[in-house]
């Protein structure tokens, strides 16, 4: 798996400490999570999950992140070049906000798909989130209200 982006130091773990550890004590949680990982860690990595926010702010998602972006040519080498610095300190990004998901990998349960950047868009506007203990609608609801 590659990173979208890597900080080079462990210091923003303790950051995401609130985001818990287990789908057992998640109020829901996203069967299938369509992430961007931006950083890596020893027992797992951090990622924006565009599954959280609907399909519309998604693609307004990907386009402000296209600032980052490795080159122009949309295809296998792409690669955004983001961490959680960035989304932190770019305040026009608020819609990573209720995106931004730790992730262990003793809790992962199946492989990775990568997803290269020429089919970016179609897979953020496929209907694939499947949500445990709360509706889409309801996730939704949520995430706006941490822009």
């Amino acid at each position: 798996m590659e990173y979208a982006g890597d900080a080079g130091e462990e210091a923003y773990k303790d950051v995401v400490e609130h985001y818990t550890k287990t789908k057992d004590s998640m109020p829901y949680y996203d069967q299938f999570p369509l992430v961007i990982p931006i950083e890596k860690y020893n027992d797992g990595f951090l990622g924006l999950n565009l599954h959280y926010i609907h399909p519309k702010h998604r693609m307004v998602l990907l386009d402000k992140l296209s600032d980052t972006l490795s080159n122009d040519d949309y295809d296998e080498k792409t690669k955004l070049k983001i961490n959680y610095r960035y989304l932190a300190a770019a305040s026009r990004i608020f819609e990573a906000n209720p995106c931004i998901k730790r992730y262990l990998f003793t809790q992962i349960q199946s492989r990775f798909l990568e997803i290269t950047a020429d089919e970016w868009d179609i897979a953020a506007m496929l209907p694939v989130e499947s949500f445990v203990g709360a509706t889409t609608s309801k996730v939704y609801a949520d995430s706006r209200k941490k822009f």
